[in-house]
């Protein structure tokens, strides 16, 4: 009898101690969880609280192309990313974008492991038809283009993606290497307020000689324009023909009342630090 009970005893300590490590480990596991961020990191803001919408650079800024990946944020704060490249993770910053879309398929315009990460999120990439979609504060749809000239493919190598957000209408134009937009195209795209768009790129054929982003430019006459893939060159040359550039770090916070009232360069800096070195 005095066995069994010694036996009983046993069990139920060794039970309580196993529940008690379970207890430390889980609680482990949730300090981990929370460990802080490098203090060092500069993030990109996952929440918007400007009461405008704000269109945000994201890609880290210390491994090659800055200025291509971009968060959009509607005034209610809900997120969108376009062309994303060397994003932060979640565990670093949690952007929780209501929809993930890709231009095309080069390596610096879509990142895998972000869109993996959210993989219950409205996601669009280059290979899918043209699309046409709502979030609850965006309206997105894209058109077919050519990533180098003007042969458009049935599977398109490059899509210009529109978004109607709170009264502005905002395009990324990806790789886009037309030499001109069709009829049909400039009808698609509209009146576009803010547009980003490459004007130095040998693999679209683009560059300061041939004006081919510049003539594109010309065609749609948005009030700002981000250039994506460029050169100090292109920049002047933009300044010569529309004007001193706007400059912000990191982020342009912006209203319809607010856009300019003639086509604007605009350059958005990239400061964002996010992998340790």
């Amino acid at each position: 009898m005095k066995k069994a009970v010694f036996l009983c005893t046993l069990i139920i300590f060794g039970l309580l101690t196993g529940c008690g490590n379970k207890t430390k480990n889980t609680s482990e596991k949730a300090q981990e969880a929370k460990a802080p961020v490098n203090p060092d990191f500069v993030l990109p803001e996952a929440q918007n609280k400007s009461g405008k919408v704000r269109i945000q650079t994201v890609a880290e800024s210390t491994k090659g192309v800055l200025y291509n990946s971009y968060v959009i944020s509607s005034i209610k704060g809900e997120n969108i990313v376009v062309d994303p490249y060397m994003m932060p993770m979640t565990a670093i910053v949690d952007l929780k974008p209501a929809a993930v879309m890709s231009t095309h398929k080069h390596y610096d315009h879509i990142d895998g492991s972000f869109t993996a990460e959210y993989e219950n999120t409205e996601t669009k990439l280059y290979a899918q038809e043209v699309f046409d979609f709502k979030t609850k504060d965006f309206n997105i749809y894209s058109i077919a283009s050519a990533h180098d000239g003007d042969n458009i493919m049935s599977t398109p190598s490059n899509v210009i993606i529109v978004m109607e957000v709170d009264g502005l209408r905002i395009a990324h134009f990806g790789d886009c290497g037309h030499t001109k937009f069709t009829d049909e195209q400039l009808q698609k795209i509209g009146k576009i307020d803010i547009a980003f768009m490459q004007f130095d790129n040998s693999y679209s054929s683009m560059n300061f000689e041939n004006k081919k982003g510049f003539n594109l430019l010309a065609q749609i006459n948005p009030k700002y324009i981000i250039p994506t893939h460029y050169s100090d060159q292109d920049v002047k040359y933009l300044e010569q023909l529309y004007g001193p550039t706007k400059r912000v770090d990191n982020k342009l916070e912006i209203t319809k009342e607010e856009l300019p009232g003639k086509t604007t360069p605009c350059i958005i800096s990239n400061t964002h630090t996010y992998l340790d070195k």
